[in-house]
């Protein structure tokens, strides 16, 4: 199932609940001040994925543990700082219920 958002300003992501995996394209504003701070994790079980897409021409951003997101939606990055997708790259986050958080598991931004 594909889910289009267009990410302009801060803010939480709504994860669709209906135990499946779950893909969005994703595109950026050019200023670069877009950033998914955290993904909505009420209803998510252990283990539940969501990969995410840059379809547009500039660079997605999602916030490390970003305060601008209640915590049990915030995401941490394995690089411990704002992860960046670029143009065509693409990321995929696991929830874990240990800690509460969105785990960026793989991508092929930095």
């Amino acid at each position: 199932m594909g889910l289009c958002y267009k990410v302009h300003q801060s803010r939480s992501w709504f994860y669709p609940n209906n135990n499946t995996r779950h893909w969005a394209r994703i595109t950026s504003n050019a200023d670069g001040t877009s950033i998914i701070t955290g993904i909505d994790a009420t209803a998510v079980q252990d283990g539940d994925t969501f990969k995410f897409t840059n379809v547009g021409a500039f660079n997605a951003s999602f916030g490390n543990q970003d305060v601008a997101s209640t915590a049990a939606n915030r995401i941490i990055s394995p690089t411990g700082a704002t992860y960046i997708i670029g143009p065509d790259e693409s990321c995929e986050v696991i929830y874990d219920t240990t800690t509460a958080r969105w785990r960026i598991l793989y991508g092929s931004g930095a």
